[in-house]
């Protein structure tokens, strides 16, 4: 695999359809943010998590969200004024990129 350039922002999306509004940021941002749309075969056991410059949010793994899907549905911990943790989320999802396996969305 080619070295990737580092990158502002990453998301991550997991069996589920191109996203218009993601491709067009991605179109406008070029530099700042990458999509990677790609399968996982349990996506029930991945945990979502956002890294920021010194916080990091970390939710515990759940089912795919509807529209009636209740909000104490997620459950999440939040890490704040911690740039190592922040730091070893960024490496974690930099290492999930390489895992993904890719694939064209339909």
């Amino acid at each position: 695999m080619k070295d990737r350039p580092k990158i502002t922002f990453g998301i991550i999306v997991l069996n589920g359809e191109p996203s218009p509004l993601f491709d067009r940021l991605v179109e406008q941002f070029p530099d700042t943010l990458e999509v990677c749309y790609g399968f996982a075969t349990e996506p029930d056991r991945i945990g979502h998590f956002i890294a920021a410059d010194n916080m990091v949010r970390i939710e515990k793994p759940h089912k795919p969200l509807t529209g009636e899907t209740d909000a104490n549905t997620i459950e999440a911990r939040v890490i704040f004024n911690s740039g190592s943790e922040a730091d070893s989320y960024r490496r974690r999802f930099e290492s999930y990129m390489k895992l993904v396996t890719p694939h064209s969305p339909p």
